[in-house]
């Protein structure tokens, strides 16, 4: 069928000084419905991020920043499958109109974090 997509954030920069600048981040989205349907059953799924970083630039030279910082993310997905068709006397599927059977349910999380350090050059 479709997917709904939503999110927001927000991202800020603040310089301590002439030569440090800190930043920030934070964010959040979400596929609010997801759906894959066929003749005979249908799948539905949500998937959420959570996502935050801080970090810093400082100026060593005029040409030269050294930059540091770390990201975290964190999601969450779920699934749930649904079906019409279920095993019959003589060996086959029959179908059950409109009443459908839950069939599975699965759901997994995920933290991620990631540091890094660089050096950057200024042209």
């Amino acid at each position: 069928m479709g997917n709904f997509f939503v999110g927001a954030g927000i991202k800020a920069d603040y310089a301590l000084t002439s030569r440090l600048v800190l930043r920030g981040r934070f964010g959040w989205a979400e596929v609010l419905k997801s759906h894959t349907g066929f003749e005979y059953g249908q799948t539905s799924s949500i998937h959420s991020l959570w996502q935050g970083g801080l970090g810093a630039d400082y100026r060593m030279t005029r040409h030269l920043h050294l930059t540091a910082g770390g990201d975290y993310s964190y999601t969450h997905r779920a699934q749930a499958a649904f079906n019409n068709a279920y095993p019959s006397s003589n060996g086959g599927f029959s179908i059950a109109g409109s009443f459908t059977g839950f069939r599975s349910y699965s759901s997994s999380l995920s933290n991620d974090l990631t540091l890094h350090a660089g050096l950057a050059y200024q042209f």
